[in-house]
């Protein structure tokens, strides 16, 4: 997998997470410390992220950083498999 891809695919699971917590945006944004235009960025697969905020998005959503990577199905789109947690 690309650098590219694995961007793409961490930035699809962010997106799936924060909506299966009903988060807009901007309230992941402002939960993690992060602006929302680079959210927005993340979600679309154009940022590459450092340890820090991979974490900090990770406990914004109340999952595992390792959550992001381990996730089947999200090149399609699909983020089924990341694990259920409820949002803190």
């Amino acid at each position: 997998m690309s650098h590219l891809d694995l961007q793409k695919h961490v930035g699809l699971a962010v997106r799936k997470l924060r909506r299966q917590r009903g988060l807009s945006q901007h309230a992941l944004a402002n939960i993690a410390g992060l602006s929302r235009t680079y959210v927005t960025e993340v979600e679309a697969g154009q940022r590459n992220l450092t340890l820090q905020t991979i974490s900090r998005l990770a406990d914004a959503l109340g999952v595992l950083a390792c959550d992001f990577f381990l996730t089947a199905g999200v090149a399609n789109g699909e983020a089924d498999e990341v694990a259920q947690k409820p949002a803190l």
